[in-house]
């Protein structure tokens, strides 16, 4: 989860957390699992 953290703000700069918010919350879910 730490090299996750740094990545979302980074990502809702670059996408907007519009493309970011599909992609990322499967990789949150196979994380988390």
């Amino acid at each position: 989860t730490e090299p996750i953290m740094p990545m979302i703000p980074l990502g809702l700069k670059e996408t907007k957390d519009i493309d970011f918010r599909d992609p990322f919350k499967v990789s949150i879910s196979t994380h988390q699992i």
